[in-house]
């Protein structure tokens, strides 16, 4: 039975541009495919296409995708093709470029090597951070484990590359230490399997010649957040035939902080003459509303391959835009619609809430928790609330009704800098732990000198004072009596930040504050 005929049989439908790009086997394809617009089905259909139609052998044939759960439904959907069996799906490679990368190096060394996920990267950088004397939260972790990344990505001279939020001496330290604990480890890391997997199909002709035996026909699922050094090897692997199909929509890239390259997918077609080019333009999933209003906004971005998507479903309800005062006028309108159509028989689990960032989830969680509107957040509590600044001052908060919290006393003992060092701070914990101390004595019994004592003391009518405001005084009294805000803002002097970029951390904290009494 022809093909496209059993793809109906089984219900699955598809457009005559879906159709071309199922159906091409040889060269380099491009498909263009907006949101929406099937791109999955199209790559498993071309996937069984191959082997059912042109004879390819599935162990021929590679399919890589973003992350590890769109393989698996890759690999689901591919299953529901007509005619694959269970020999089909067991030889036909699906999996993340890093998957596949790794699957690559351990054959060549007839081993496993150790690997640090992002999970352990991230444990590694924030304990560096923390030795460092940097924050070691959750955002900052990521951004400078990300900066790691993006300069190697990059190919610069670690002298040349701009850090954020570092000094070029500081991220060379980090970068060193990390390093280091790699080696001490043991492991590589996902930067590590790039370069290693490149640098095996540079120096290695027989290896080389072998996975280009073994693969033959590539296939690449959201193309548009693969990096250059990620492609690089798909592009030795697959010459000199160059059976490889690429999907995906540079208007959806958003991973330029990891080191993506929309541009490798906006250069494909000149640096492969004679590349077919199918677009995909027709959305299967929103609504036309949804669908001409988001087309218009994307049309101003210049730097873009031109298309206009169209939508095959009913005009829907259209969005509108407002305009709040600020962040919490913005939140009580969230608040409200929610209430209003609850009452009218929808349920809250019907709703979903976005935003851009984390730290923007402050006002959204004070206004639904102080109306009991029951909510959860998907990134678990990594939200404003968890953002160092707001760790610290809850830190001070926590000390001063609870002058024993060893936790919050190790936090911000040193924030602003009270010259308290490693060794007396762990007698004091001790004598706390202890539990015949108070925070004074648990210090004066630490073998300090006078002028570390002094400091102490002041800390310790400091918390005395907060103990007795209201959580909005208590708030400012930490920013500008303690002087808090002013080790922030020497902090962002020295390492090159704009303190604005925090400012606004300090005065969501203080506002969020203004709404409790106690």
């Amino acid at each position: 039975m022809d093909f496209f005929r059993a793809l109906q049989k089984k219900g699955l439908l598809f457009s005559e541009e879906q159709k071309k790009a199922i159906c091409h086997v040889n060269g380099p394809l491009l498909v263009d495919a907006g949101p929406g617009s099937g791109k999955t089905f199209v790559i498993a259909a071309r996937t069984a296409y191959l082997i059912k139609a042109a004879h390819i052998d599935p162990s021929n044939i590679l399919v890589i995708t973003f992350t590890r759960a769109a393989a698996n439904e890759m690999r689901s959907r591919f299953t529901d093709m007509p005619g694959i069996t269970a020999e089909h799906i067991k030889r036909t490679g699906f999996g993340t470029f890093h998957a596949v990368y790794y699957r690559m190096i351990n054959s060549y060394y007839g081993r496993h090597l150790n690997v640090l996920d992002g999970s352990k990267s991230y444990a590694v950088i924030k304990s560096i951070l923390r030795s460092m004397g940097k924050p070691s939260d959750d955002d900052f972790a990521g951004s400078s484990l990300n900066q790691v990344s993006l300069a190697r990505a990059s190919g610069e001279d670690f002298a040349n590359f701009k850090p954020e939020h570092f000094s070029s001496a500081e991220f060379s330290e980090l970068y060193r230490r990390y390093q280091c604990e790699k080696r001490r480890m043991k492991s590589i890391d996902f930067d590590d399997m790039i370069a290693i997997c490149n640098r095996i199909i540079d120096t290695d002709e027989g290896a080389l010649s072998l996975y280009r035996r073994k693969y033959r026909y590539f296939l690449i699922d959201e193309f548009q957040d693969a990096s250059k050094a990620q492609f690089e090897i798909i592009k030795k692997l697959s010459f000199p035939d160059s059976n490889i199909c690429v999907v995906g929509d540079d208007d959806q890239s958003i991973y330029g902080f990891r080191g993506a390259s929309p541009g490798c997918m906006l250069e494909f077609e000149n640096r492969y003459a004679g590349c077919t080019t199918v677009i995909l333009d027709k959305n299967y999933r929103s609504t036309a509303n949804i669908v001409e209003a988001s087309d218009r906004v994307i049309a101003f971005n210049t730097c873009r391959k031109e298309k206009h998507l169209n939508s095959v479903r009913e005009k829907g309800v259209k969005p509108f835009l407002i305009t709040p005062g600020d962040e919490d006028d913005e939140a009580a309108f969230i608040a409200d619609t929610i209430q209003a159509m609850v009452k009218e028989g929808a349920s809250y689990s019907d709703f979903a809430v976005l935003y851009r960032v984390r730290v923007q989830s402050r006002p959204l969680i004070d206004e639904l928790a102080g109306r009991n509107i029951p909510f959860n957040l998907r990134e678990g509590m990594n939200n404003f609330y968890t953002h160092w600044i707001c760790s610290d001052i809850t830190c001070y908060l926590k000390l001063s009704v609870k002058a024993g919290d060893a936790k919050s006393l190790f936090r911000i003992v040193n924030r602003p800098n009270r010259h308290i060092d490693g060794s007396i701070l762990n007698r004091a914990l001790a004598n706390i732990k202890a539990g015949n101390h108070d925070l004074l004595s648990s210090f004066a019994d630490s073998a300090i000198r006078d002028y570390q004592l002094k400091s102490i003391r002041r800390l310790v009518g400091q918390l005395n004072a907060v103990k007795k405001m209201s959580p909005q005084q208590a708030v400012i009294f930490i920013r500008e009596e303690i002087g808090y805000q002013g080790y922030v803002m020497e902090y962002c002097a020295d390492s090159g930040i704009d303190f604005s970029e925090l400012q606004f951390i300090f005065d969501g904290y203080q506002m969020s504050s203004s709404k409790f009494t106690s």
